[in-house]
């Protein structure tokens, strides 16, 4: 089982990953830190020095080599599914997620790390800046066959994804 989970960053793609991937009993893969380990370069430096542009092309790429493997649940990069018909592609190898939480929640979280978040570093206006991308992405992320919109903060996301994607299957 492949299970590609998506959404906006700051959703929570990879802590529910490494929680939901034990829950299956199965490898957990954050695109992200895959892309850093095979171009030696860490996000920042990226797009730094090649520019976003290759970054979606190290995205295109790392995902369709990963999907050799046969069971992994994958935290992918908030673009990634936008660009090179990712999302199609993840549509038909395997099943994907679109982690979709309130905006305060994930405003929340970025306003955290904002300083290892490229897109982030250069938008005076965090929420008007999320709130636009988030608009654009939105119809490429409603595209995955799991639509989970959590609205309670106690709710351990992993487990009601988990228990959902027993019942789909």
């Amino acid at each position: 089982m492949r299970i590609y989970l998506t959404g906006f960053m700051g959703c929570g793609k990879s802590w529910t990953g490494r929680r939901l991937a034990k829950l299956i009993g199965c490898d957990f893969v954050d695109l992200d830190d895959w892309i850093e380990i095979a171009a030696g370069q860490s996000i920042n430096e990226i797009f730094a020095t090649q520019g976003e542009k290759a970054f979606r092309e190290w995205e295109r790429s790392s995902l369709r080599q990963l999907a050799e493997k046969t069971s992994f649940v994958m935290a992918t990069g908030g673009g990634a599914p936008c660009f090179h018909g990712n999302m199609d592609w993840m549509n038909e190898h395997g099943t994907t997620v679109f982690l979709d939480p309130p905006l305060e929640w994930m405003l929340e979280r970025l306003e955290k790390g904002r300083a290892h978040r490229p897109l982030l570093q250069t938008s005076e206006e965090l929420a008007d800046f999320v709130r636009q991308k988030l608009a654009d992405r939105r119809p490429v992320y409603e595209k995955a066959h799991i639509h989970l919109q959590p609205t309670d903060p106690n709710t351990y996301i992993p487990r009601l994804l988990y228990d959902q994607l027993l019942s789909s299957t």
